[in-house]
């Protein structure tokens, strides 16, 4: 049974991925990771298959019907035009190349991704004229030829870069899960601070004792309890989605506002130019 990382944490809503996942695990040995929730560079990558000496960017498409189109132009779902995924699928394959080179210095060589297109509904049929001068090392498949299109494939890369790989990513998590826990809990502690803060300098400010150095900490009291608010509303609205903070530490912290990353970075003692320009 192969391995499905979701190192986005989140629970994969789209069904075409779900439907990869699905049969990866159940049609793959466990020398195969799918890896899903990764986004390297400005492209969108569906999953990536790492295993059987290769490494494949996959693009999904649960389209229904028949599909036709070629390497150029537009390409027709039962008449009515579609978006030619082709180029599409080389740029995720070479835009996780490259960052897979920048991120792993230590891989001898280049790391050579593949490109994939997979089909992922039952009811497809598809007649693809593809120029192998145009688009090169991207195949169509439907996902019941997924397991034979690997079989017949030639290693590009070795055993030990594979766990490299597979290691990486699953690495990928750990740092934001050190950020996140220890911002909640200064967080906290802030809040707490702020708002005895401005008990009792609102309190003196009440009873008649209005000199202007409770004037200030009540003013500032005020300024930052709103922005506090603001924070505790992205946590908020973070928890109401995601019931279990511990499993999606990743997304939660995606969610968050620039606003709010940038005062959490205020806080922080850590290393966090390294931590969150590699990982975000």
């Amino acid at each position: 049974m192969a391995n499905i990382l979701n190192i986005s944490g989140t629970k994969i809503k789209d069904t075409g991925i779900q439907k990869l996942a699905e049969y990866v695990e159940a049609n793959l040995t466990d020398e195969f990771t799918l890896v899903l929730g990764c986004k390297p560079a400005v492209y969108d990558v569906d999953a990536i298959l790492i295993g059987g000496g290769s490494i494949y960017a996959i693009e999904c498409k649960d389209w229904k019907g028949t599909i036709k189109g070629g390497s150029y132009g537009w390409w027709q779902k039962d008449g009515q035009v579609i978006e030619n995924p082709l180029q599409q699928a080389r740029n995720n394959a070479v835009a996780l190349g490259k960052w897979l080179r920048e991120k792993l210095k230590d891989i001898n060589g280049s790391v050579w991704v593949k490109g994939l297109i997979v089909f992922t509904h039952e009811d497809v049929e598809y007649e693809i004229d593809i120029d192998d001068k145009s688009i090169s090392n991207i195949y169509i498949i439907s996902i019941d030829s997924l397991k034979e299109h690997i079989s017949s494939e030639n290693a590009s890369i070795s055993d030990k870069t594979e766990n490299i790989l597979v290691n990486y990513f699953m690495n990928l998590i750990k740092p934001l899960k050190i950020i996140f826990y220890k911002k909640i809990k200064l967080l906290r502690f802030i809040t707490l601070i702020t708002l005895t803060s401005a008990i009792i300098s609102g309190y003196f400010f009440i009873t008649g004792d209005r000199n202007s150095i409770s004037a200030i900490i009540l003013a500032l009291s005020g300024i930052t309890l709103v922005v506090i608010t603001g924070l505790w509303n992205d946590i908020w609205r973070f928890n109401k989605t995601y019931s279990d903070i511990q499993s999606d530490p990743l997304e939660g912290y995606n969610m968050f506002s620039d606003y709010t990353k940038d005062i959490y970075n205020v806080f922080g003692t850590y290393d966090k130019k390294t931590i969150i320009k590699d990982y975000l």
